[in-house]
């Protein structure tokens, strides 16, 4: 019996070592170098995505805030949208999340960015004008 029992401590602790857990797996961000100064971007060029509360994602192009529309997370909604806009010349995207937005949703924006093989994006804080959209829960499609 004592064989059998070194037999299978020996079993075990090969397969313990023999064994690769799982690497996790994460999402490469490229973060920029501190110049000190911010580049000159364009406005109407840029594509603002704002994350509200509830899985609300309201969009809109340049600064003209009044003018968003509400979309949802799926491939019909913000993919479309994405792929609408990415044939511009020097497009960046702007993620801003709200405080009630969940992470789960800022995950699944930057997952839409490499689906729609969109290379300029960056998460930037809200302006007033992004929060009073947010606050209109009456826009439409």
């Amino acid at each position: 019996m004592t064989p059998m029992v070194d037999l299978a401590f020996l079993l075990l602790t090969f397969f313990m070592l023999a064994t690769t857990f799982s690497k996790p797996i994460a999402m490469p961000l490229v973060m920029p170098e501190d110049t000190g100064k911010q580049p000159e971007l364009n406005q109407k060029n840029a594509l603002n995505l704002v994350l509200g509360a509830k899985n609300q994602l309201f969009w809109y192009l340049g600064e003209d805030a009044s003018q968003g529309r509400l979309t949802s997370y799926s491939s019909g909604g913000l993919r479309k949208v994405l792929l609408e806009n990415r044939e511009k010349k020097h497009l960046w995207v702007f993620i801003k999340p709200d405080d009630a937005s969940q992470y789960q949703n800022v995950v699944d924006v930057l997952d839409e960015m490499s689906i729609s093989n969109i290379q300029r994006y960056s998460l930037a804080d809200m302006t007033s004008a992004d929060r009073e959209l947010v606050k209109d829960s009456t826009l439409t499609n």
